[in-house]
């Protein structure tokens, strides 16, 4: 079963769910912050993913960024 730190619950913002990932945004107003949670019991750290799961969060990652980058005009 899926359990979210507490802590994490109350720190950030729940966005969206994509595919087995929750995307949040950190509640800290000096920094735009996302969080990516895998949804999977067990899993803490990036190589508890299968190879099927990472390769899915490193695209996530990617188009998250593009859209950051879009959004917020950055150079970089």
């Amino acid at each position: 079963m899926f359990y979210l730190d507490q802590n994490l619950s109350k720190e950030s913002i729940y966005v969206i769910k994509r595919d087995i990932f929750q995307i949040r945004l950190m509640n800290d107003e000096r920094f735009f912050w996302i969080i990516i949670v895998p949804e999977l019991p067990g899993v803490v750290e990036l190589h508890d993913l299968n190879p099927e799961n990472l390769n899915n969060l490193f695209f996530l990652t990617a188009h998250l960024g593009k859209l950051l980058k879009t959004h917020t005009k950055a150079k970089k």
